[in-house]
C-alpha cells in the first residue's frame, strides 16, 4: 500500500546556515516593525475617530502580539552565534510516498529524515530502506 509520510529535513549548522538564518531573522523582525507601525496608525485614527471599544482591544492586541514576536525574534537571534557547527536542527517538514508492507514497522515509516549542509543534500536517512541503516554521505 502506497501512503504519504512527513519527512523531516534537518540541517547542519555552518557558519553559512546562521547567516543565512540571521538574514531571515532580520527581514522578519523588519516586516514585523511595519505591522506594529501600521496598526499603530490605525489604534491612532480609531482613537481619534471615537473607535468602538472592542476594535480598539482588537487593535492593541493585534500590536501587542506583534511586538511579542518580534521580541521572540531578537531573542533567536542573539542565541545564533551559539549554535555549535556540526550540530543538526530541524528545519522543516516534507511529505513523500511510501510503500507499506504487512510487518512494517510504523516508527520505522515516519522516521525518514534529509540532512542539509549549506543547501545541499549530505545524508537520506531511512530505516525502511537499506536495512534500517540511514545513508550517510558526509
Amino acid at each position: 500500500m502506497l501512503i504519504k509520510r512527513r519527512i523531516t529535513v534537518k540541517a547542519v549548522v555552518t557558519d553559512q546556515l546562521k547567516r543565512r538564518l540571521a538574514a531571515e531573522i532580520q527581514e522578519a523582525m523588519r516586516r514585523l516593525d511595519g505591522e506594529i507601525e501600521g496598526i499603530g496608525r490605525q489604534l491612532k485614527r480609531l482613537e481619534r475617530e471615537g473607535g468602538d471599544a472592542r476594535a480598539l482591544e482588537q487593535c492593541r492586541q493585534q500590536r501587542e502580539a506583534r511586538i511579542r514576536k518580534k521580541a521572540s525574534l531578537l531573542e533567536q537571534l542573539k542565541q545564533l552565534p551559539q549554535l555549535p557547527n556540526g550540530q543538526e536542527i530541524v528545519q522543516g517538514s516534507v511529505e513523500g510516498l511510501v510503500e507499506v508492507r504487512m510487518g512494517d514497522r510504523w516508527d520505522d515509516i515516519q522516521g525518514a529524515e534529509i540532512v542539509l549542509r549549506d543547501g545541499r543534500v549530505v545524508a537520506l536517512r531511512d530505516p525502511l530502506r537499506e536495512g534500517g541503516k540511514p545513508s550517510d554521505r558526509q
